[in-house]
């Protein structure tokens, strides 16, 4: 597991959202690794496949 804060961070440095790190809202909880993603039906197929391959690279780095 990677942090998820970093991983928003670096994802952010690419001008991909990612979503929430969960320790944000519930700093005390030790879920570091855990990151909150919303998608509406507002939200492109394309998009959701922008993230999940950054995140892949992301994750596998």
């Amino acid at each position: 597991p990677k942090n998820a804060a970093e991983v928003v961070d670096t994802l952010a440095s690419h001008h991909i959202l990612a979503g929430v790190p969960y320790s944000r809202l519930a700093p005390d909880a030790g879920m570091d690794d855990v990151l909150l993603v919303a998608a509406t039906e507002t939200t492109l197929d394309t998009d959701i496949t922008l993230l999940a391959k950054a995140l892949g690279k992301v994750l596998a780095a």
